[in-house]
């Protein structure tokens, strides 16, 4: 049987994602992880770091210098507007045979501005986007992974569990998904805090949410959102006025009203389009045509 080469793994960044991650990659077996933070010496965030540290068998380092030197796959997990500054600093130390993975929540172009400075070394770049909760995942977690090292990143890390997908070669793909998905994410939540600061406002939030849960639960995703657009397509006219009329209902109540105010600009847009009559005639049946269809809105 081949011998599995083990990895020599650092951290830039050790806070709770890299915590946790050391912390499965441990119960795989794997040790001698080294990590550098900045705050690895600054009281008081220092006796937290030390104490994830020992309990995920982490070597602190002093520097994200030595972190680079020692290790052949170094995590950068630092924030977002950090990153570039971060691979800066690394590149004196990087070079071939170095994996130089950037798992911050950052934009596609960060993470190509950071390629670039990490390739120029002769090292290798992977851009990963973490798509759960590290936390209760840990190293398990799925991670969308591109770049010049992905491969040999799976290669090397699979054996302990890690869950990394390639998505290609070209850098910022997977920071573009987690972008995008973002949109989705984080703005569903903001429209569920106006939706029901709303219906709170007026004492009814208990029917509001019973009358949402009706109308998606048990439908298929798919579908319900193909659906649910053309519709929207159809009915833009009608759907903008009812949005004015919603604005006007939480201006009444003194509440905010930013996710009902983009919504109707976007109503507004998918109006000028005069789709109404040709949907009606011949409903798109993908959601490719749908979104094709919207996209002229903003040409």
């Amino acid at each position: 049987m081949q011998e599995i080469k083990k990895p020599h793994v650092g951290f830039i960044g050790f806070g709770e994602a890299s915590f946790e991650i050391c912390r499965g990659l441990k119960s795989e077996g794997l040790t001698g992880i080294v990590a550098y933070d900045k705050y690895w010496d600054t009281p008081p965030r220092a006796s937290l770091i030390k104490s994830r540290a020992l309990e995920a068998g982490v070597i602190l380092l002093a520097s994200s210098a030595e972190v680079v030197t020692k290790s052949d796959v170094i995590f950068c997990a630092v924030n977002a507007n950090a990153a570039v500054s971060i691979a800066r600093e690394a590149a004196p130390f990087l070079g071939k045979g170095k994996i130089y993975v950037d798992i911050n929540s950052a934009s596609p172009r960060t993470k190509q501005d950071v390629a670039k400075i990490v390739e120029s070394v002769g090292a290798d770049f992977v851009d990963i986007a973490i798509m759960g909760a590290v936390p209760e995942q840990r190293h398990r977690v799925l991670m969308l992974a591109c770049g010049s090292g992905v491969k040999k990143l799976i290669d090397l890390m699979s054996h302990y569990g890690m869950n990394i997908k390639d998505v290609g070669e070209m850098p910022g793909v997977s920071s573009a998904i987690k972008m995008c998905r973002s949109v989705f994410m984080k703005g569903y939540a903001a429209l569920w805090i106006e939706c029901l600061l709303a219906a709170s406002a007026y004492g009814c939030e208990n029917v509001v949410l019973d009358s949402i849960c009706e109308s998606i639960e048990g439908k298929d995703l798919h579908n319900y959102v193909l659906s649910f657009l053309v519709r929207t397509g159809i009915h833009a006219e009608r759907r903008a006025a009812e949005m004015r009329e919603v604005i006007s209902t939480l201006k009444d109540a003194n509440l905010a009203s930013a996710i009902s105010e983009a919504s109707l600009y976007y109503l507004d847009r998918i109006k000028s389009l005069s789709l109404s009559e040709d949907w009606l005639q011949s409903p798109p049946r993908r959601i490719e045509e749908v979104i094709a269809a919207f996209k002229k809105g903003w040409s």
